[in-house]
C-alpha cells in the first residue's frame, strides 16, 4: 500500500466516491479551480468536470443549505467550508435542518451529506492566522448523526 499524506489520501477517496457513484458532487468555495487553499483538492474539476466540482459564492449557510437540499432529494453533496471557523455560520443547517429532517420526515427522507473543512491550521500570514485557526469541532460532534473524523498531529501545511 502507498504512502499517502492526509491530503492526498482525502483527494483520492473524493475521486473514488466521484468516479464510483454519479450523485456525489462536491461544491464550495475555491473547490474547483483553486482545489482549495491548501490544495486537497487539486485536480478533481479536471477529472469530474464543472458539473460535480463546483465553485459556489462566499455564502457558507447558502453551500451548506444546498447541500442539505441537494441530499433530500438523493443526491450526495460533499459541501467544503474553506476554514473550521466558518461551521459557526452553518450549524442551523447541520443542527436544525440536517441532522433532523429524518426524524421530522417520519424516517421517509435521509440527508446523506458530508461536510469537509480545515481545522486549527492555516497559512502563515499573522493577520489570516489569528482569523482562521480555531477547530470547532465540538459543535458538530454534539449534533444528532453528527461524526467527527480528525486526524491527530496532521497539519494541512505538511499533509
Amino acid at each position: 500500500m502507498p504512502e499517502l499524506t492526509f491530503a492526498q489520501a482525502v483527494n483520492q477517496a473524493l475521486a473514488e466516491e466521484l468516479r464510483r457513484d454519479d450523485t456525489v458532487f462536491v461544491i464550495g468555495e475555491d473547490v474547483a479551480e483553486a482545489g482549495t487553499p491548501f490544495k486537497v483538492l487539486a485536480g478533481l474539476v479536471d477529472e469530474f468536470g464543472p458539473e460535480r466540482v463546483l465553485d459556489s459564492p462566499i455564502s457558507e449557510p447558502g453551500i451548506t443549505g444546498l447541500g442539505v437540499g441537494a441530499a433530500v432529494t438523493g443526491m450526495r453533496p460533499v459541501v467544503d467550508i474553506m476554514f473550521g471557523d466558518f461551521l459557526t455560520l452553518v450549524m442551523d443547517q447541520l443542527a436544525n435542518q440536517a441532522a433532523k429532517t429524518h426524524y421530522m420526515s417520519g424516517g421517509k427522507l435521509k440527508v446523506p451529506l458530508t461536510l469537509r473543512t480545515t481545522m486549527g491550521a492555516t497559512r502563515t500570514i499573522e493577520l489570516v492566522a489569528t482569523i482562521v485557526t480555531s477547530s470547532p469541532s465540538r459543535f458538530t460532534s454534539a449534533t444528532p448523526n453528527g461524526i467527527v473524523y480528525s486526524p491527530s498531529g496532521t497539519s494541512p501545511l505538511t499533509a
